[in-house]
């Protein structure tokens, strides 16, 4: 039962990280959408 909570724990742990990668991603993605725009 153990082994089990520590691995979901770790997926909670990378599905935080891809969430942040996506939304820096998503932002970085507008901001040159922006300047295109601009140019």
């Amino acid at each position: 039962m153990q082994e089990d909570q520590c691995a979901r724990r770790i997926l909670v742990r990378i599905l935080v990280r891809a969430r942040g990668v996506v939304s820096l991603l998503l932002t970085g993605l507008s901001g040159m959408n922006s300047v295109i725009t601009f140019v």
